[in-house]
């Protein structure tokens, strides 16, 4: 009664991670960079997928810009092929994914008309943004089809990409306290590069706002509010309705920084909503926000 949801979740952040372990480890990091613009990576690529699947020509500020309006026509099509398509080819460029999967993963979501040399072009693309992965994985690159055959048990073999140096996850190493070695491409990218930082920034993430609504000395606007869930990078807040405002400053600002520790030369992007009911397609009115934040830099908040 006399609260709003305020629904706060990363944007990018498994590339956000990627890429600070790829600097880490090479050096540098174009990944990084393109996400310091403000690129939002499974936006630049789905315009390509789009473009293949339904015969178009649209270049990469048309398809952005189609995103962003929900009047557009194409924009119910063009966010589908986002959420379906996109995610399983740009998510598995960081742990190797081969065309084979990919091409499997894409027809499932009912893309029956996807080609392998579509899936191959689409791979490429992403992995030409991002040629650090290369150096990561080395000249045995996983999608070159050279593979590396394993034993999961005595019945059963597996094959998986050789890496480069199967060792080399210092980064996450040190954040976990922990030794990690001998990596497979499944853990690659979805526990260690990626996920592994991510989640203990979330976890940084909920410890501090969860001080700043409980604590009444930290007289911190957020006090009274209450954290509901918190699912892999989203939380889920209720804060009272006459300061909605001033709560999603703080929140989102809570959440950059507690990122911004794990990833310090990243821009940390949040997308927020606010509104009545949890999951409710419309926002009730309200605006629909993004906020950014570099490490000791400004918090800036812009409507959607």
């Amino acid at each position: 009664e006399g609260c709003v949801f305020i629904d706060v979740d990363y944007a990018n952040l498994e590339f956000i991670m990627a890429s600070a372990v790829l600097e880490r480890e090479t050096g540098h990091s174009t990944l990084r960079e393109l996400l310091n613009t403000g690129l939002n990576i499974h936006d630049a690529l789905c315009t390509v997928q789009y473009n293949d699947i339904y015969n178009e020509k649209l270049t990469e500020a048309e398809g952005l810009a189609i995103l962003k309006n929900k009047a557009d026509p194409r924009h119910k099509r063009l966010k589908k092929v986002r959420q379906d398509a996109t995610k399983q080819i740009s998510l598995g460029v960081a742990g190797g994914l081969m065309v084979d999967t990919a091409h499997s993963g894409v027809k499932a979501k009912g893309y029956k008309d996807v080609t392998k040399n579509m899936v191959d072009k689409w791979l490429s693309y992403a992995r030409d943004r991002f040629p650090e992965f290369k150096d990561w994985f080395g000249p045995d690159v996983p999608w070159n089809g050279k593979l590396w055959k394993y034993r999961v048990n005595p019945k059963k073999s597996r094959f998986i990409p050789r890496l480069k140096k199967s060792i080399k996850i210092e980064y996450c190493t040190e954040i976990m306290g922990v030794y990690l070695a001998d990596r497979t491409r499944n853990q690659l990218s979805n526990c260690k590069t990626m996920q592994t930082p991510a989640a203990l920034g979330m976890k940084r993430a909920i410890v501090m706002l969860y001080q700043k609504m409980e604590d009444k000395t930290l007289d911190n606007v957020l006090y009274g509010s209450k954290l509901h869930a918190n699912v892999h990078d989203e939380a889920l807040n209720a804060v009272p309705r006459a300061k909605w405002k001033e709560c999603l400053d703080e929140i989102c600002s809570t959440m950059c920084d507690a990122m911004l520790t794990i990833a310090p030369k990243n821009r940390i992007t949040v997308e927020a909503t606010v509104q009545d009911y949890w999951g409710k397609t419309s926002t009730e009115g309200y605006p629909v926000f993004e906020a950014f934040k570099f490490k000791d830099g400004q918090l800036n908040i812009d409507e959607v």
